[in-house]
């Protein structure tokens, strides 16, 4: 919720700063009076919206492509948060499987020790020595 308030705000601050970046004369524009004419087909009907200031249009585009863009946020975490319990159920289920194969070594006889080497009760033998190398002829 924190989130989704704060990217408000920021969004609120962006068209703060996009008004006043605007020159005077474009406010002027801005606050100019449009209306649309829709005819579907060609019925008898004629529908004609009410003037209103195209700074409202603007205004409406913006907050719908917030929104918009706020389901696609919703969608992706919905998502995410699935895989995330996915991933947490199997590391459940691999930690059982190691727990098993813990308590399966535990209840294994410890291996027979093997002999141990012959000890040597006289003098230690000097190493054998290393052949000498031959030389190469040419």
């Amino acid at each position: 919720m924190f989130r989704f308030i704060k990217r408000v705000v920021l969004a609120a601050v962006i068209v703060a700063v996009a008004l006043v970046a605007i020159q005077p004369e474009n406010l002027q524009a801005l606050g100019q009076t449009i209306r649309f004419h829709i005819k579907l087909w060609d019925l008898w009907t004629f529908y004609s919206t009410p003037p209103f200031p195209v700074a409202l249009l603007f205004g409406v585009f913006f907050l719908l492509g917030l929104v918009v863009a706020g389901f696609h946020g919703i969608f992706e975490r919905i998502a995410r948060r699935a895989e995330v319990r996915k991933r947490d159920r199997r590391i459940r289920e691999l930690e059982k499987e190691l727990e098993r194969l813990r308590k399966q070594l535990a209840e294994l006889p410890p291996p027979p020790s093997e002999p141990s080497p012959p000890a040597q009760t006289g003098p230690a033998a000097p190493p054998a020595a290393a052949p000498p190398e031959e030389e190469p002829t040419l």
